[in-house]
């Protein structure tokens, strides 16, 4: 039954939760299994097929928004196309993800995560009632989400890497 629901759902990303779920986690992580065991056995002499991949991903996600497909699904495909084009360090698009630019985007990525939402609800908060062009409140959302991030890394995120660091290193002192 959850399968059924989780093939034939068609609200956005993020929606269904209770549902489905825990179908979609399944769904993802073996779709990911195969893909790495794809990618382990496939011969390194395959010049286009991840070069491909890494271009044609977004399209294919693109897809859950013009038509009617199943939505996670075909998000979880293209996910795995992604991720097999990044697997090779050869695509253009793994390239430019080795640069220090995209590394140190990396670095913030999970304090970006962890204020994302809350960002958002107040940067809304702020601009109830104020008729903003859609592109303003994208830049002031993009902006804000960005100063937090930073905050969140330098302040909270670094310190407590190396408090844990530390910590564990007395731990271990102990034994």
């Amino acid at each position: 039954g959850s399968l059924l629901v989780l093939f034939g759902a068609t609200a956005l990303l993020g929606g269904g939760i209770p549902e489905n779920g825990l179908a979609r986690c399944v769904l993802e992580f073996t779709a990911g299994s195969f893909v790495y065991h794809y990618w382990r056995q496939s011969s390194s002499t395959q010049r286009y097929l991840p070069e491909l991949a890494a271009l044609l991903w977004l399209p294919v996600f693109g897809l859950v928004f013009w038509l009617p497909v199943p939505v996670y699904p075909t998000a979880a495909l293209a996910w795995c196309m992604l991720i097999y084009g990044l697997a090779n360090d050869r695509t253009i698009l793994a390239r430019f993800l080795s640069t220090p630019l995209a590394y140190s985007i990396g670095e913030y990525s999970y304090s970006t995560y962890l204020a994302h939402y809350f960002v958002r609800d107040w940067v809304k908060f702020g601009l109830v009632g104020r008729h903003i062009d859609w592109s303003i409140e994208i830049g002031l959302y993009l902006l804000a989400t960005a100063v937090a991030s930073i905050a969140l890394y330098r302040l909270i995120e670094v310190p407590g890497r190396a408090y844990v660091r530390k910590l564990v290193g007395m731990n271990r002192g102990l034994g």
